[in-house]
């Protein structure tokens, strides 16, 4: 069993044994690392964050947003829209994608796989309907569990 925590000095989440600040001697001892790591109690507390793990329901909320955002593209004819929408809308879409990629990124680390995961096609239904890992990985813990403050172990 390793223990999963995420140490305040250099703010990697890993097996904190390994890492070169742990030089504690017994568990009770851990002041500079904090347990859990990377779970935000709630929907769209971090939305501009690329770190942490995301349940299924907020990635789909976004991804819905997402496209009603972009729908007016598909469906308005060039001629229809205004340069001044179509100066806003481009302005728009810079922060409108920057959520997106960081949601669909946190959406891969609940799978415990790399955020550039999401750009493989199709692979936005696999994070829209694959249940992710339910325990701790090397991104965080589960957002579906209510970790308090406890050392947790992963197999």
């Amino acid at each position: 069993m390793t223990k999963i925590a995420q140490c305040m000095s250099c703010s990697r989440g890993s097996n904190y044994e390994e890492c070169e600040h742990f030089n504690h001697s017994s568990d009770e001892d851990c002041s500079s690392y904090v347990f859990p790591f990377n779970n935000s109690k709630g929907m769209f507390k971090r939305v501009l964050s690329f770190k942490g793990r995301i349940r299924r329901l907020e990635f789909g909320f976004i991804t819905i947003i997402y496209w009603i955002y972009i729908l007016p593209l598909y469906i308005l004819n060039e001629n229809e829209m205004s340069d001044a929408f179509i100066i806003i809308w481009l302005f728009l879409l810079i922060p409108v994608l920057w959520i997106r990629l960081a949601e669909g990124t946190k959406r891969c680390h609940d799978k415990d796989c790399s955020g550039w995961n999401q750009i493989i096609p199709f692979y936005v239904f696999v994070m829209l309907f694959e249940d992710g890992e339910e325990s701790p990985n090397k991104y965080g813990t589960s957002p579906k569990k209510n970790y308090d403050s406890q050392i947790y172990t992963k197999e």
